[in-house]
C-alpha cells in the first residue's frame, strides 16, 4: 500500500488498522508502533510513549507501612489494642492535613501539608543526643552525661510525644486533636515534647564537669 490510494477507501481503511491496534494492544500492552505508513493519515498512527507499570505487590500506599509508625503505635498501644491505636493515628493525620491546608489556605508561604512529613520531622525535632546516666563515686551518685544510641534517642522523643499529649486537660478536645496538637508544636520546635529534650540537654551540660566518669 505504498501507491497512491482512493480517499474513499480511507474510513474502512482507518477501521482495519484501528481493530488491528486494538488487538495488538490487548495482547501486548508494550508493543509501540514506530513505523509509518505514508500513504495513510498520520492521525491514525501510534506515536511511541512509555506504557506505565502496574506498582510492585509488597508496596502500598497505607501509612502502616512505614517503619518508623509501627514503631510509635507499638509505644502508644496500651494492653494490646493495636485496632484503636491505628484508628487514633489515623484521625490524628487527618486533623493535621485539615489545620495545615487552612494554614495554606491563609498564608500566602509554602506551607507543608503532608502530615506523615510533618509527623516525621516532628519526632526529629524531638529526638535527645545526649543523656544522663548516674555513676557512684565515693558513696556518691553523680549524673554523667552520656550519648544516647538511635533506638534510645527514638523511644524517648516517641514516648515524650505520647505523655505530652496525654497531659493535655481539655474536655472538648479528642484524643487524636491532642495528639495532632503536639506535633505541629513539635514540628514548629515548641510544646511540652521540645521542653522535654531541652531540658535534659541542659542537665547534662551543667554536668559535663563528671563526663570523666564514664570511664
Amino acid at each position: 500500500m505504498r501507491g497512491r490510494i482512493n480517499m474513499a477507501a480511507i474510513p474502512s481503511l482507518l477501521k482495519q488498522r484501528i481493530k488491528m491496534f486494538s488487538s495488538i494492544m490487548t495482547i501486548n500492552p508494550r508493543y509501540f508502533c514506530t513505523e509509518t505508513d505514508p500513504s495513510l493519515p498520520s492521525s491514525i498512527f501510534v506515536t511511541p510513549s512509555q506504557v506505565p507499570l502496574a506498582a510492585p505487590s509488597y508496596l502500598t500506599p497505607s501509612f502502616l507501612d512505614d517503619p518508623i509508625v509501627t514503631k510509635f503505635l507499638n509505644v502508644m498501644m496500651r494492653d494490646g489494642k493495636r485496632s484503636k491505636v491505628q484508628t487514633i493515628f489515623k484521625k490524628t493525620l487527618e486533623y493535621i492535613k485539615i489545620h495545615q491546608t487552612k494554614e495554606l489556605k491563609s498564608s500566602n508561604s509554602k506551607v507543608e501539608t503532608d502530615p506523615l512529613v510533618i509527623f516525621h520531622e516532628a519526632l526529629k525535632n524531638i529526638t535527645p543526643l545526649v543523656g544522663t546516666t548516674g555513676v557512684r563515686k565515693g558513696g556518691k551518685v553523680y549524673q554523667v552525661p552520656v550519648p544516647i544510641n538511635d533506638k534510645r534517642r527514638q523511644f524517648l522523643g516517641m514516648k515524650w510525644l505520647i505523655k505530652a499529649a496525654e497531659r493535655v486537660k481539655s474536655s472538648h478536645k479528642t484524643t487524636p486533636e491532642r495528639l495532632g496538637a503536639e506535633i505541629l508544636q513539635a514540628y514548629n520546635n515548641e510544646g511540652a515534647a521540645i521542653k522535654k529534650k531541652q531540658d535534659l540537654h541542659r542537665l547534662a551540660e551543667a554536668n559535663r564537669a563528671f563526663a570523666h566518669f564514664r570511664w
